[in-house]
């Protein structure tokens, strides 16, 4: 059926034609009136790929994979995208271990994945690498970056600055990962260099997944800023300060070991002729409420970040 809005007076034969053929050919073209024509179009899949900027051309990027509307369904999604109610943890191994059923030890994938955020209400394309290890795939510590590229008026350029966003989600993977090397560095570098040789006696709860140097917490994916909290887990790290000292201590910590996980998690991150290349992470900090703040570090070295002076602020 071909339609369109016709003009007052004329009869919706004069706009609207039925056509049934028992031989047509597909791709063939139906004739109406001398210079219209209908042609019939075979049902297609709606299918993902990835593509990689190549000198002036896009080639298709073969690193990686991305799921497609199809492989959603068959996970049981209703929709083409993971959520909180449908984690990427809980269902790429499987794939994966469908997938590629020759695996061998220590093969390496990165999946591409639609990721539906219920407090912002976005879906986001997202990565991860796992890696094939005894009979299972799991997911890699380090967090997958894709390059990017901006349109100028010389047309497609690349573009080095990488923006990590960390949703207060406590499903999303990407901020757990951060949140927790961020914990991590906290038990290794501060706490075990202080005497602690069990979580809970220092700034890292017994919980071992937050710690109160920082405020980073990779079980609410977010930074605690509670000052009472940081007290009680550790009173004689903030000895003889008051609270705005405290407060003012925790984000020179957070400045201080942040930068160090992004040498940790971006060891590749490099200098760029002409450019300066630049980190932002977006966070939420709990004081009671929530509240969005950014900070930002400059790459001045290979796997090496400085802090850009006056950008950790509260948005």
């Amino acid at each position: 059926v071909a339609g369109n809005k016709y003009a007052s007076g004329a009869t919706t034969s004069d706009y609207f034609n039925l056509y049934v053929s028992a031989d047509y050919a597909e791709g063939a073209d139906f004739v109406v009136e001398g210079n219209k024509s209908l042609r019939a179009v075979p049902a297609t899949e709606n299918l993902y790929a990835l593509y990689q900027l190549d000198g002036a051309n896009w080639k298709e990027y073969t690193d990686a994979i991305v799921l497609n509307p199809a492989d959603y369904t068959a996970m049981g999604s209703k929709y083409a995208n993971f959520s909180s109610s449908m984690l990427p943890g809980d269902y790429l191994p499987k794939f994966l271990a469908g997938k590629y059923p020759y695996a061998k030890n220590e093969d390496v994938v990165v999946v591409a994945y639609n990721y539906y955020d219920s407090s912002s209400k976005e879906t986001t394309v997202q990565a991860q690498k796992y890696t094939f290890s005894d009979g299972e795939w799991s997911m890699a510590s380090k967090v997958v970056v894709s390059d990017q590229y901006v349109m100028s008026a010389d047309g497609w350029i690349y573009d080095p600055n990488v923006v990590l966003e960390l949703p207060a989600d406590k499903s999303n993977e990407v901020a757990k990962a951060f949140y927790q090397a961020a914990t991590d560095w906290v038990w290794e570098n501060v706490d075990t260099k202080l005497g602690f040789t069990t979580k809970g006696q220092g700034y890292v709860t017994s919980y071992a997944n937050n710690e109160y140097y920082t405020g980073s917490s990779a079980y609410y994916n977010n930074v605690d800023w509670r000052v009472d909290k940081a007290k009680e887990q550790y009173a004689d790290g903030f000895k003889d300060m008051t609270n705005d000292q405290i407060l003012e201590q925790l984000k020179l910590n957070l400045i201080e070991v942040w930068g160090h996980v992004l040498a940790q998690t971006y060891p590749d991150a490099n200098l760029v002729d002409g450019t300066d290349v630049m980190y932002t992470i977006n966070f939420v900090v709990y004081d009671g409420a929530n509240h969005n703040y950014t900070i930002v570090y400059k790459v001045v070295g290979k796997g090496e970040f400085e802090y850009v002076e006056g950008s950790l602020e509260e948005l």
